[in-house]
């Protein structure tokens, strides 16, 4: 069966680019806090796996493990969905950020999402969930000396 895969670069180190995707910090110290508003309600928690029910209609339970900052995993749990997982690279440049979701559905319903997703679906991700995280790390830091001082214009 396909898998459906995107790849990016993203301008961050693979900590900050997996930190602003996953929620979960590269240095361990996680906030259930954040996690939840990330990825729903927290069910339960064995070292770094962490089982969510979505906040969406539905509520489709994730089981999500970590591997800061290279790997997330997150497979459907009970559905015919598709498990996701998220790799982070070092690049010169900055963080390759590969996704890939595996299909659950077998034989001819798994080419038919397939299809449906290059048809339908992949300009919707790319400006709903690839975009917003390299418009993040693309923005210019500003400060406030940068904010306030303007040059005067020249009068000929």
């Amino acid at each position: 069966m396909p898998n459906i895969m995107f790849r990016t670069l993203v301008p961050g180190s693979p900590e900050q680019v997996y930190e602003y995707v996953t929620g979960y910090p590269a240095s361990g110290r996680v906030s259930t806090k954040a996690m939840e508003e990330k990825h729903g309600q927290l069910i339960e928690q064995d070292g770094d796996d962490y089982l969510f029910r979505e906040d969406a209609e539905g509520g489709i339970i994730w089981r999500c493990s970590y591997d800061p900052p290279r790997r997330r995993v997150m497979r459907a749990q009970g559905y015919q969905w598709a498990d996701r997982i998220d790799y982070f690279e070092p690049s010169g440049e900055g963080t390759l950020w590969t996704i890939v979701w595996e299909p659950k559905a077998i034989g001819i319903r798994s080419y038919t999402q397939w299809i449906m997703f290059h048809i339908r679906g992949k300009s919707q991700v790319q400006a709903s969930l690839i975009m917003p995280v390299v418009e993040h790390f693309q923005q210019p830091p500003t400060s406030p000396a940068r904010r306030t001082r303007r040059r005067p214009k020249r009068r000929r």
